[in-house]
């Protein structure tokens, strides 16, 4: 009896020995965490894990939507070489092609504005640079395009075009008005610089018929004329510094032909998407004094059924990339949202979305028939 109780003792010291072993192996004892809380801890990390994973699936999946969106090629008419549109549009369709991953955007040359409409009319290119009274003759169907509505719609407001009438100083042509008798190129045929030329002579009372000899040549042509003794004034309607008066300035005097306040009057009266300008002394080597013309905005338009998201994303690029629209050519320092509300046609709508996104107050005037809000 007393061995069995013996025994007893001796099977519970060792159990409770073993006990003991068990629990400092599993970390137990007096204080020790509650055992669930690893297990809790490893379920929240795995729960932000996987919030991180989704979060990042999600951005992967946008990124991959935006590149699989398909690719978009983009013709832009821009002019001839000799002036700004060409360079400007050059600039543009390197900012596109860069900035947009699925663009590819280039620069060509042509007739310019009321040529680039006709393309864009023909769906030949997809975006035109174009001047105000083109556009707005366009979109009017008057003028040259009188009973032949145009469905263009305006996304960017460029710079102001000036009215620069050059003769060679010797000739002692120095105003609007000695153009009677003179041998006159009045710009390249179906281009924005004859059309307005032809609409501001109609303006004064005037026509072609009362010029002397008109031929039809473009800006390096012109220049060319001039040293070939074919024209006594070339018309190079245009931004401030074109390469083609600069390369005649350097070689030749030159004079840029003014027009008197009243004619200035009589234009913007007649023709409201003009304005008065000034060409400054010292814009070219040789004009040593302010001269007076008549000057009016130029524009890149598309069609009215471009897409709406597309043209949102030209229009931003175009006006939050201002620099490199500046080493295209310094006009570009006028391609600001300051200067949107001088359009003469409706806005594209994916205009529209960037330019209230970027808080304009726009005129009323800006919004086409197919704004929805």
């Amino acid at each position: 009896m007393a061995m069995t109780t013996q025994r007893s003792l001796w099977v519970v010291a060792v159990l409770a020995t073993l006990a003991l072993v068990l629990v400092a192996c599993d970390g137990g004892g007096a204080g020790a965490d509650d055992p669930g809380a690893e297990e809790v801890g490893t379920e929240e990390a795995a729960e932000e894990e996987a919030g991180t994973e989704e979060a990042a699936e999600e951005e992967a999946g946008a990124e991959e939507a935006a590149d699989e969106r398909p690719d978009v090629a983009l013709s832009i008419a821009t002019g001839g070489t000799g002036g700004a549109y060409f360079p400007f549009g050059g600039a543009l369709a390197s900012l596109l092609s860069r900035e947009l991953s699925h663009v590819n955007a280039t620069a060509e040359a042509t007739g310019a504005s009321v040529e680039n409409v006709r393309l864009l009319e023909q769906g030949n290119i997809e975006l035109a640079l174009v001047q105000a009274d083109a556009a707005f003759e366009a979109y009017n169907g008057v003028g040259s395009f009188e009973g032949e509505p145009v469905e263009l719609r305006s996304i960017v407001a460029m710079y102001p075009n000036y009215m620069q009438l050059v003769a060679l100083a010797e000739s002692g042509i120095a105003t609007y008005d000695d153009l009677a008798g003179a041998r006159v190129s009045v710009g390249d045929a179906g281009s924005g610089v004859e059309l307005t030329l032809r609409a501001i002579a109609d303006a004064l009372g005037d026509s072609f018929d009362d010029f002397g000899d008109v031929v039809q040549f473009g800006y390096n042509d012109q220049t060319s004329a001039f040293r070939n003794n074919q024209i006594d004034v070339g018309n190079y309607q245009g931004a401030l510094g074109l390469a083609a008066i600069t390369d005649l300035s350097s070689t030749t005097d030159i004079t840029i032909l003014s027009f008197s306040d009243e004619q200035i009057d009589t234009i913007v009266e007649a023709l409201p998407y003009h304005g008065p300008g000034v060409i400054a002394a010292g814009t070219y080597p040789g004009v040593e004094e302010d001269v007076a013309v008549p000057a009016l905005w130029n524009f890149i338009v598309v069609s009215a059924d471009m897409d709406r998201e597309l043209v949102y994303e030209i229009t931003k690029t175009a006006y939050e990339n201002q620099e490199a629209l500046i080493a295209g050519h310094p006009e570009g320092e006028n391609t600001t949202l300051e200067n949107v509300e001088q359009g003469v046609v409706p806005y594209h709508p994916g205009a529209i979305d960037y330019f209230e996104e970027a808080g304009l107050d726009l005129p009323e005037r800006s919004y086409p028939d197919e704004w929805d809000g």
